[in-house]
């Protein structure tokens, strides 16, 4: 029996309520140790949360470096780069959270066979994007991960 397999085609994120396929390089969503986090401590929210144990979700992204904003007037119109908007969060003077959808399939609508995977990643105050690469025609890419809030992601099936 052959499995169906995702394969780096047509992956999608959605954060908010803007799609970033043309910006994003690849996405990796796992559970896995907080980095720096505090595990000495536990407090009420991290027991009912599963952050006692240490592991906590996680949005890695990479996506291009583009400092584009929104431009209703352009022809067609410009929507914010996913760098900006990361950019322009982080600098808020507060953490923020922002909703993502991932479609590994990259279909419109999930199903169980191909399901989205949904949640709020954290950006912490301060915590911008970098800018900057080597010299040469190359596009310049960014890598963040970000903790998912509340620790919670949901796969959705329909």
């Amino acid at each position: 029996m052959s499995r169906s397999r995702i394969k780096g085609k047509s992956l999608t994120i959605t954060v908010g309520v803007i799609k970033y396929e043309c910006d994003l390089v690849s996405f990796v969503l796992e559970k896995s140790d907080a980095a720096g986090g505090n595990t000495d401590v536990v407090t009420f929210c991290d027991a009912t949360t599963g952050g006692a144990s240490g592991q906590v979700w996680q949005l890695s992204l990479e996506a291009l470096q583009s400092t584009d904003v929104t431009d209703a007037v352009a022809v067609p119109p410009i929507t914010q780069s996913l760098w900006s908007l990361l950019w322009d969060e982080a600098d808020k003077g507060s953490d923020q959270e922002l909703a993502f959808e991932l479609a590994p399939y990259g279909n419109a609508v999930a199903s169980a066979s191909q399901p989205h995977f949904t949640g709020k990643f954290i950006i912490k105050s301060g915590d911008y994007p970098t800018i900057g690469g080597s010299a040469g025609d190359q596009s310049w890419t960014f890598t963040k991960t970000y903790v998912v809030a509340a620790n919670a992601v949901t796969r959705k099936i329909a």
